[in-house]
């Protein structure tokens, strides 16, 4: 095992594995069979930029009693070997237990008894198997006893609470991303291009710590506020310009993600009462968010100042979403969603107006954890509507 290279303690591992093992017995699940990069790192400390491939399935198995397993391609296994908190890690490939990633997975269960189990795996909403539907359909061909079930539930009843460990990765990456938005505010200007804004929010997260992969969306001008995720091209801002940035930082593997809205020269005075109407509607938001009160109401409470201060017809979307090893997790900050808030859930706070085609979008999203009694506001910089005039 690996303890040195693990990003938290051995015993932060253990307590994940044993809840889940706990889980598992309440569903009468085996084994749960886990494919999705996010889910194994999870629940072994192992990362890889390989989980992007879709030719080279990775695979760990959690028993109902008893250590994982894990099945990696040989290369990996150095790795692989050096990061998990378990011994158990084989390899498929040339001098693996099998030639092919399949026939690997069989012989694991077979040597660990796992031949007549019910196997739960990633089947459901926010959840995706790490091998293609021909590999899955030829797993349970050759596993003709076992019984195959929807096991999402299980990870996203553990992942959807974070540990005081995931929360100080939560909190260190939002100020990295506020790092990011205070950087292109001291420097940007008109006739900068959003490439060149890209180039100035991502340098400076990079300096503060920031890996490698981030995520960044900016639309600036009229033709591009309905394009709802935009990639940075290289229009140049210019005098009476809204910009909409949507980013956020990882650190050890877990994300942050935040908006602002920023004006170049000027802004009109319709402009001005929308943007407030937002922020408004954002605080209404984030007071509601505290534990023991279903998700939902989050959203209820945003629609309702909306009609309050009558631009409900402006909010076309859901007031949010849980954010953690993934940008988007779940449950959902809609009104239909009746999951009870717990203390340790992350959300990412951002009802927004948008008035299109040349009005503007007026979104700010904030980053808010759940505690004991209330809610803390994750994200330092300024929600105040910023106006560049240089």
């Amino acid at each position: 095992m690996g303890e040195i290279l693990m990003i938290f303690p051995k015993s932060e591992y253990e307590a994940r594995y044993l809840k889940c093992q706990f889980l598992m017995k309440e569903a009468r699940i085996d084994v749960l069979m886990l494919t999705k990069g996010s889910n194994i790192f999870y629940f072994s400390g192992y990362r890889t930029s390989l989980f992007s491939s879709h030719f080279r399935p990775f695979v760990l198995l959690i028993p109902q009693s008893g250590e994982p397993s894990m099945i990696v391609p040989n290369l990996e296994w150095f790795s692989a070997s050096k990061e998990v908190w378990f011994d158990d890690v084989v390899f498929w490939g040339p001098g693996g237990n099998a030639s092919d990633p399949i026939s690997s997975v069989q012989s694991v269960f077979k040597s660990r008894g796992f031949l007549n189990s019910v196997v739960g795996t990633e089947l459901d909403i926010g959840q995706r198997l790490g091998m293609s539907y021909q590999e899955f359909d030829q797993l349970k061909q050759m596993l003709p006893k076992c019984s195959f079930v929807n096991g999402t539930g299980i990870t996203w009843e553990l992942r959807m609470v974070k540990s005081p460990a995931e929360l100080e990765c939560m909190k260190e990456a939002t100020r990295i991303t506020c790092c990011g938005y205070e950087a292109l505010i001291s420097n940007a200007r008109k006739g900068m291009t959003e490439k060149e804004m890209q180039m100035i929010v991502a340098s400076e997260m990079m300096s503060q710590g920031c890996e490698q992969e981030y995520f960044l969306s900016i639309g600036a001008g009229p033709e591009r506020y309905s394009i709802m995720n935009p990639l940075p091209t290289d229009y140049a801002v210019k005098d009476g310009d809204l910009v909409l940035m949507d980013w956020g930082a990882v650190v050890n593997g877990y994300w942050s993600d935040l908006t602002r809205v920023f004006a170049i020269g000027s802004i009109n005075e319709r402009q001005m009462e929308l943007y407030n109407a937002a922020n408004r509607i954002r605080e209404t938001a984030i007071t509601a968010t505290r534990p023991g009160v279903p998700i939902g109401e989050v959203d209820v409470a945003a629609t309702r100042m909306a009609e309050m201060l009558g631009v409900r017809e402006y909010m076309l979307h859901r007031s949010g979403h849980t954010i953690g090893l993934e940008v988007h997790e779940i449950p959902s900050i809609s009104a239909a969603d009746r999951t009870i808030m717990k203390p340790g859930m992350c959300l990412t706070i951002e009802p927004a107006l948008y008035d299109w085609p040349d009005g503007g979008s007026f979104r700010i999203e904030d980053l808010v954890v759940v505690t004991e009694n209330g809610n803390e506001v994750y994200s330092p910089c300024t929600t105040d509507l910023i106006v560049i005039d240089r």
